[in-house]
């Protein structure tokens, strides 16, 4: 019998000898002997045996035909993809595996948890995975290394320090929004996404208003709101409350 799956030793050879009176040796080299009754275990596939019985006399040594036990070999990996996900937050990491060989396929990412006879996997989120292929019948179970599946770097808000403007309807406020990480140049916005600018994060000729800030990665993936939105004010305006007159008292009078 064949070797049941890959990398087992679980062939088996047996021989029945007729004739004689017995008792019988066995070998599969023709230089071990053993009375085990003909029964050979534990062997290995891809493996050419040639089986020998004889009297435990040592006499009458009948030399068999060669017997080779065999044993299922492992799929092929034809090609072998990866890709992470496009951006933070984003499910859409593909392995894609593709092998071949003797009947049908199986993949797995789970670690052989499930199986699927198609080897693309797709809406991936980030993460460690582990793949396995095997054959159809579940046998000759062939590992992958880990594959990590990984969001792009992320930028990190550090500070804003925004400035008022510094008389009313002046345009001269300012927003400087210091960031960290991610892929540089990175790219800066205060009005929620709607513009960006790459050329650092200081705005200038700022008016009165709220303003929303984001910073992102220069390939424009992994966008970084800052929690409070940053509002611009003027000083505070003095206010008329009241006006009040006196007539001249006299002609060419300047009391008034």
């Amino acid at each position: 019998t064949d070797v049941t799956n890959c990398n087992l030793t679980d062939g088996t050879i047996t021989i029945t000898p007729v004739g004689g009176d017995g008792p019988y040796e066995y070998s599969l080299d023709g230089i071990n002997w053993f009375t085990n009754g003909g029964l050979f275990t534990n062997l290995a596939g891809s493996t050419t045996y040639i089986p020998h019985v004889r009297f435990t006399s040592g006499q009458c040594e009948e030399t068999l035909s060669p017997v080779t036990i065999d044993e299922p070999s492992f799929p092929t990996v034809d090609s072998y993809n990866t890709s992470n996900p496009s951006d933070c937050g984003a499910d859409d990491g593909i392995i894609d595996i593709q092998a071949s060989g003797a009947g049908s396929v199986q993949y797995s990412i789970d670690n052989g948890d499930s199986w699927s006879s198609n080897g693309y996997f797709d809406n991936l989120e980030p993460g460690d995975y582990f793949p396995v292929v095997r054959k159809g019948d579940g046998t000759c179970e062939l590992y992958f290394l880990i594959v990590t599946l990984s969001d792009p770097p992320q930028p990190f808000i550090t500070s804003v320090v925004p400035t008022n403007p510094t008389d009313c309807g002046a345009l001269d406020g300012t927003i400087t929004i210091n960031a960290s990480g991610g892929i540089s140049p990175l790219e800066y916005s205060i009005d929620n996404g709607q513009s960006w600018q790459v050329n650092g994060g200081t705005y200038t000729n700022l008016g009165p208003g709220i303003y929303n800030i984001l910073v992102r990665n220069t390939d424009g993936t992994c966008e970084v709101l800052d929690n409070m939105p940053i509002t611009l004010e003027d000083p505070p305006q003095a206010t008329i409350v009241q006006v009040d007159t006196t007539n001249i008292s006299d002609c060419d009078a300047a009391d008034a």
